[in-house]
C-alpha cells in the first residue's frame, strides 16, 4: 500500500520572517516637495504635454533625477514606503509561477526515472530467476523470487495508475504555463520586460506622437559577441547580460521601458525625451560601463557594446524601426561610433 502521508516528512513550508521595523521617513519641510510638484506641471504646460496622472509620473521620475541627492533621498524613502505598483507585483507572480512549473517539471523527471529504474528492477529478477533455475534448481530460493517478482509487478501497476494521473494533471499545468507565457510581459531569464510588451507600448507611442506630438525616443543594445564567447556556461552569459542590463537600467527613469528583444538584444524607449537628450543619456551610460567592472569565469574583461537610438516618429512602422535599429548595431563599438542614430525627429 502506498502511504498517502508520503510527503508528510518534507518541510515545505518556513517560518513567516520576522517582520522588519519600519524605517522612520524624513520630512521635506519648507514646501519643498509643493515646489517641486508645481514645478513639474509648469515643465507639463510649457512642453505642452496634458497633466494626467501617467504623464505627470513620468516627468516625476524624470525631473527628480536632477535634484540634489538629499532631496532624492527623502522622496525615494516616501515612494518606497507607500510602493503599490501592480506591474512589479505580476512580474513577481510570473516569475514565481514559472519557478513553480520547472520545480513540477523537474519532479516529473524523477518519477519517470524511478519507474524506469523499477522496470530495470524487474527485468534482473526474471534473468536471475532463470540463471538460478539453471544453476542449482532449488525451488525455495527460485518460489521467494518469483514472489518477489509478482510484488513489484503489483507496485508496478499502482504506480502506472499514479503515474497517469500525475502526467494528467501535468499536462493541465503546462497548458496554464502556456497561457500564462502567451500574457506574460516579462522576461524572468533577464528581469526586464519582453518584446511582446516592448512593442505593445511602441505602437502606443507612434500613435501619441501622432495625437499629441509627444516625444518618444529608443535605445537599442547588444553585447558584441566576441565579448560573450568568453564565457563558460549559458548560465554565466544571462548573469553578465543581466548585470549589463542594470547599468542601462540604472541611468534611466524607473518609468522608461527595457525590454530584452531576442538574441540577446536589448531596447530601452524613453518617454518624452527627444533624440538630444538621448544621446546624453547614451554617452553616460557608455561611461557608467566604462568605470563598471565585470567578471566572467574569474577574468575580468573589458566590455564592449553596440548601440543604436532612434526617435519614434508618427510615421514610424513599429517592426520595421526595430528592424532598421537592431541592422544599424553592427556599425557602433569601441572601435566604431559610441552609438548610431537610425531615425531623427519629424
Amino acid at each position: 500500500m502506498l502511504d498517502d502521508d508520503l510527503f508528510a516528512d518534507l518541510n515545505l513550508s518556513s517560518d513567516p520572517t520576522p517582520a522588519k521595523e519600519a524605517p522612520k521617513i524624513q520630512k521635506i519641510s519648507g514646501g519643498e516637495f509643493e515646489k517641486f510638484a508645481k514645478s513639474i506641471l509648469t515643465e507639463l504646460v510649457k512642453d505642452n504635454i496634458p497633466p494626467t496622472p501617467t504623464n505627470y509620473g513620468v516627468y516625476f521620475q524624470k525631473m527628480l533625477e536632477e535634484r540634489p541627492a538629499v532631496f532624492k533621498k527623502k522622496v525615494s524613502e516616501i515612494m518606497e514606503f507607500e510602493h503599490n505598483d501592480d506591474g512589479v507585483k505580476r512580474a513577481n507572480i510570473e516569475q514565481e509561477i514559472k519557478k513553480s512549473f520547472n520545480s513540477t517539471s523537474a519532479l516529473l523527471q524523477y518519477i519517470a526515472m524511478i519507474y524506469r529504474h523499477l522496470e530495470t528492477v524487474k527485468d534482473m529478477l526474471r534473468r536471475r530467476n532463470s540463471e538460478l533455475a539453471i544453476s542449482t534448481g532449488n525451488l525455495a530460493v527460485s518460489n521467494v523470487i518469483h514472489a518477489l517478482e509478482a510484488d513489484l509487478s503489483r507496485f508496478s501497476s499502482i504506480l502506472d495508475k499514479y503515474s497517469d494521473e500525475i502526467k494528467e494533471n501535468f499536462d493541465e499545468v503546462r497548458q496554464t504555463y502556456k497561457h500564462i507565457e502567451e500574457q506574460s510581459d516579462f522576461d524572468s531569464k533577464f528581469g526586464v520586460y519582453n518584446k511582446k510588451y516592448f512593442l505593445e507600448n511602441l505602437e502606443k507611442s507612434i500613435e501619441s506622437n501622432a495625437k499629441y506630438n509627444y516625444h518618444t525616443s529608443l535605445i537599442f543594445f547588444r553585447v558584441k559577441e566576441e565579448i560573450l564567447e568568453q564565457t563558460y556556461t549559458q548560465k554565466e552569459k544571462n548573469a553578465f547580460l543581466k548585470g549589463v542590463c542594470r547599468i542601462f537600467s540604472k541611468n534611466v527613469s524607473s518609468s522608461d521601458i527595457v525590454a530584452h528583444c531576442g538574441n540577446n538584444i536589448f531596447a530601452m524607449m524613453i518617454s518624452h525625451t527627444n533624440l538630444e537628450k538621448v544621446q546624453e543619456i547614451c554617452n553616460k551610460i557608455l561611461e557608467s560601463l566604462e568605470n563598471s567592472n565585470f567578471f566572467l569565469a574569474d577574468k575580468e574583461i573589458e566590455v564592449d557594446v553596440e548601440v543604436a537610438i532612434s526617435a519614434v516618429n508618427q510615421n514610424s512602422k513599429s517592426e520595421e524601426l526595430i528592424e532598421k535599429c537592431i541592422e544599424a548595431l553592427k556599425n557602433s563599438g569601441k572601435n566604431l561610433e559610441p552609438f548610431v542614430i537610425v531615425e531623427k525627429e519629424k
